[in-house]
């Protein structure tokens, strides 16, 4: 067998790798993406600092998501905006959403993403204010991200 193919992941921090000659090796997967973006006010464009936004993993489609337990990498989850609205991890191979939430604002979401992706997802997840009615009254996926180049992780405009 030629080169390093990957076998279905255990856990989110964990891959089992056949490396030639039938070698095993476990470990933190090698391959590393940086979801990361910007909370902002889907009425002003301003960010949004302080917002909670939580990390979700599945490692293959179908499969039931889970909040990423960010701490065998050293990181956490969920995280608080800084104050630019930002927001950033470094995560293993499979299938991610981020999910947003702050006080005043409807809870929104991103899509679920392929990572790692052809380039540097930069998404902008834009809260609607609770001052304004919730499209349909019940969490609208469209509505929640920012229109522009970079508004949908794993795209390229």
């Amino acid at each position: 067998m030629d080169g390093i193919s990957a076998a279905p992941q255990s856990s989110p921090a964990h891959t089992i790798q056949r490396v030639k000659r039938d070698m095993y090796a476990e470990g933190p997967s090698p391959i590393r993406a940086d979801p990361s973006g910007t909370v902002v006010d889907a009425a002003t464009g301003e960010p949004v600092p302080g917002a909670g936004v939580t990390l979700w993993y599945a490692p293959l489609p179908g499969v039931d998501p889970e909040s990423w337990d960010a701490s065998p990498w050293g990181q956490e989850n969920p995280l608080a905006t800084d104050g630019g609205g930002r927001f950033s991890w470094e995560v293993p191979e499979g299938w991610w959403q981020v999910r947003v939430e702050a006080e005043g604002y409807w809870p929104a979401q991103s899509e679920w993403v392929r990572m790692p992706a052809a380039t540097e997802p930069d998404l902008q997840i834009g809260l609607r204010p609770a001052s304004l009615p919730q499209p349909g009254g019940a969490a609208c996926a469209d509505c929640s991200v920012v229109p522009g180049p970079s508004a949908r992780l794993g795209r390229v405009a």
